[in-house]
């Protein structure tokens, strides 16, 4: 992710990765040259907020799964639990998006979690053409709101850890301000994930695409294929042109 783009003058800025995968989220932050000084495991992860979906509409763990992916999106201009999880709010950062209207039908895309080899196995989804089951918790609004409801105190949690992980990596290294987070893993792929983190570290946030330098046989894995997937691959992809 910065390797790949050296000579477009990755090496002169900090990054932070963050991957986002179902059992942890690692936060690694590498100074200018590429050199990682400082890395965190962060507990909150994917599996926390399909959880806290399951547990408050009711579901399964799978179905809270296909809801976070059907459903699953952020109103960052109504986050009420966000504001209230700092003392101060930093402005919004370049290139902001305010949130689309609620009536708008968020995209559906595969998720792909870059958890541990030791995660538990889970129950088989059911077929993609399975409807899912009425929300058993007593709530209202559309779907997309009532899983946004379900899955914000968790994300919260997430992005006040990574909040103060930067600050202590500033604290510690006050001539090295992290310049861009990189987010990755299937949580980084809720809708307006990306404005919702910036939003609240005040930083640049953006998708990692691990395929942006290079040259991709079409016949083999189509422009939307990496489009949609992109996020979830940087292991693989890195793995794949080690030699």
């Amino acid at each position: 992710l910065i390797d790949v783009t050296r000579d477009e003058g990755s090496y002169e800025r900090t990054y932070a990765l963050l991957n986002i995968g179902a059992q942890t989220t690692d936060l690694s932050i590498f100074r200018p040259g590429g050199l990682l000084s400082f890395t965190r495991p962060i507990p909150a992860a994917g599996d926390n907020v399909t959880n806290a979906i399951a547990d408050s509409l009711g579901y399964e763990f799978h179905e809270a799964e296909r809801a976070k992916i059907e459903h699953g999106r952020v109103y960052v201009d109504r986050a009420p639990a966000l504001a209230a999880s700092t003392e101060t709010r930093p402005q919004e950062p370049v290139g902001f998006t305010p949130a689309p209207p609620e009536e708008e039908e968020p995209s559906a895309g595969r998720v792909f979690d870059l958890g541990g080899e030791a995660a538990p196995p889970r129950p088989p989804s059911p077929p993609p053409t399975a409807g899912l089951p009425a929300i058993h918790a007593p709530t209202s609004g559309s779907p997309e709101r009532q899983v946004y409801d379900a899955m914000l105190p968790t994300l919260v949690e997430m992005v006040t850890e990574v909040r103060r992980s930067i600050e202590y990596y500033t604290n510690r290294f006050p001539d090295s301000r992290v310049d861009t987070v990189i987010a990755y893993g299937g949580t980084a792929r809720l809708g307006n994930f990306p404005e919702f983190l910036a939003n609240e570290i005040g930083v640049k946030v953006e998708l990692g695409d691990p395929f942006r330098r290079l040259t991709v046989d079409e016949g083999n894995v189509p422009a939307e294929m990496r489009g949609e997937n992109g996020c979830f691959m940087p292991i693989v992809v890195g793995l794949a042109i080690r030699d």
